[in-house]
């Protein structure tokens, strides 16, 4: 996923963590391996967490990256096969 503003363009990373068991969308300046923010699904619970890791990310930025993790991360039972 890439979010653009203000002439920057961001990109993101989906994966899964089996030790914290859930799955994670990461934010970086694309081009860029810094992470700036990370939102973590937990599979066990349900609950979502953001970490921010010093960097300024506009509001808007951060905005786009949880409704990415919001579709991204969580399956739905339609989506399990």
């Amino acid at each position: 996923m890439l979010i653009e503003h203000a002439g920057r363009t961001y990109s993101t990373v989906r994966g899964s963590d089996l030790a914290r068991d859930g799955m994670f969308l990461e934010l970086s300046v694309a081009g860029s391996s810094e992470v700036l923010m990370e939102i973590f699904y937990s599979s066990v619970d349900g609950s979502f967490s953001l970490s921010s890791f010093g960097a300024q990310v506009p509001l808007e930025v951060a905005e786009a990256l949880i409704a990415g993790a919001r579709e991204l991360l969580v399956q739905r039972p339609e989506q399990i096969s």
